[in-house]
């Protein structure tokens, strides 16, 4: 399968998943998140990430879970009020933003900023599948 390195930055290796930053108008707003976080936070959210990497899964929904209906492509993974989105492509999960929950108004945009960065991704590897021929 053609790997997108270009637009992605390689996180963690697990067993089941590869973990990467997807890399959107010239950052990684996923990776900017997590390191501006408390460290009392990042930890548990970067021990989530490393799980799912080696489970495919999380042993709750406390600590991520897919979510619903217009938003089902996304994982949502959490610790407290912080969000990391991301979504899979093929065996990598590809995270694209973060943000703190707020409202429903507002945890909407956020979801479908996430959403806009994913098309994005796939629109792009069809137009690099398409230039190689």
């Amino acid at each position: 399968m053609f790997e997108r390195l270009f637009v992605t930055s390689f996180f963690f290796q697990g067993r089941s998943y590869r973990i990467r930053f997807m890399r959107y108008k010239g950052r990684f707003p996923a990776q900017e998140y997590i390191l501006e976080m408390d460290e009392k936070l990042r930890q548990p959210l970067l021990g989530a990430l490393r799980h799912f990497a080696d489970h495919g899964r999380l042993p709750s929904e406390t600590r991520g879970r897919w979510l619903q209906a217009n938003y089902s492509t996304l994982y949502e993974f959490k610790v407290q009020r912080h969000r990391i989105l991301g979504f899979l492509d093929s065996n990598s999960m590809i995270l694209t933003n973060g943000a703190t929950k707020k409202n429903v108004k507002a945890q909407r945009q956020d979801y479908d900023a996430a959403l806009a960065m994913r098309a994005d991704y796939f629109g792009d590897l069809q137009l690099d599948r398409h230039q190689q021929r």
